[in-house]
Formats: structure tokens, C-alpha cells, sequence
């Protein structure tokens, strides 16, 4: 989502007056993860896999610092939306078709946006590193950078106390 809303503030300036982003996946992630896996998933099997609880509780815990917020309620509202038909196909479709020769194209015009800019990230993101917000934050001349304390990827979710007033400030 947060690459998409760059694309949006590059490409629709005159629409858009102030853009936030949680820990984006702003350029390529340096590892073997869940999409390239996905990329290869042409029968659907590990796909299907995903969508069972103790899969969706793995996937949670990599995303959040404090193992504590991933309750069975949260699993199961995350498993619920990802066993829905057709819901695994697209973000198959969707990861395949995002890391593209246009997404590099993309990533290397950051510096063109002009709106005020939040950056959002946790302190722990184990899965998009914090760099790439570093990075960002340096090539955007009016963006800010906020991190979040004892927060993993999904900082919004995780630290709503410290997330929320801070999006006030910026949007209000």
C-alpha cells in the first residue's frame, strides 16, 4: 500500500497535499521472502497453506515486536479475509506484478515528490527494513521520518497511542 501511495503523490500532485506511509516497500527487499515463494506458487499449494491459522499466527508474529498483541482474534480476522475465494490469487497476482522494471523506474523518483510526507516505521520491522525509511526520508526534502518505539511492521496496529496523535498532527 505504501508504494502505490508514492506512485499516487508522484504521478497525481495536484490531487493529493499530504501523503503517509507505514514502512513501505519502497525498493527491492534484499532477501528470499514470502513473495518470491509466492512468484513460484503456480499450483496454488503454498498459497492455500497461508490461509490456515497457525500460518497466518507464523506471519503475524513476524510483523509484530510484541507477541502479545497477536490474539486469536486477531489471527482469526486475518485468516477469515485470506480464506476468501479468490483472495490468495490476487495477492499472488499483485506481488508478481509489483516488483516490475516500472517499480525500480519508480523507486529511483522518490526524490520528485513534493507533498509533506510522514514516514511511518517501527523500530523492529523485521520485514521491510528500516533503512529503506532512512533512505526515503533523505530523498524526500519535506518528509518526516517518525519511528516507533518497541513496534514491528504493522506499527498502526501494534502502537495505535503512539501512531494515532501523530497522525493527527501531521493531517490536522
Amino acid at each position: 500500500g505504501g508504494g502505490i501511495c508514492l506512485y499516487i503523490a508522484m504521478t497525481l500532485r495536484d490531487r493529493v497535499s499530504k501523503v503517509v506511509v507505514f514502512a513501505p516497500t519502497c525498493y527491492r527487499l534484499p532477501f528470499v521472502g514470502l513473495h518470491h515463494v509466492l512468484a513460484l506458487d503456480e499450483s496454488g499449494l503454498i498459497a492455500s497453506i497461508m490461509t490456515s491459522r497457525w500460518a497466518v499466527r507464523y506471519g503475524l508474529k513476524m510483523q509484530y515486536f510484541n507477541m502479545d498483541k497477536v490474539t486469536e482474534t486477531l489471527v482469526a480476522e486475518y485468516a477469515e479475509a485470506l480464506a476468501k475465494p479468490g483472495a490468495m490469487d490476487v495477492l499472488v497476482r499483485m506481488n508478481n506484478d509489483y516488483f516490475s522494471k516500472e517499480f525500480d523506474d519508480m523507486s529511483q523518483s522518490y526524490r520528485n515528490i513534493q507533498q509533506p510526507l510522514m514516514i511511518v516505521w517501527g523500530d523492529h520491522d523485521g520485514i521491510v527494513p528500516l533503512e529503506y525509511g532512512e533512505t526515503l526520508h533523505q530523498l524526500v526534502s519535506n518528509s518526516r521520518l517518525e519511528i516507533i518505539q518497541c513496534s514491528g511492521h504493522i506499527s498502526y496496529q501494534e502502537r495505535p497511542e503512539l501512531v494515532n496523535p501523530l497522525l493527527l498532527d501531521f493531517l490536522g
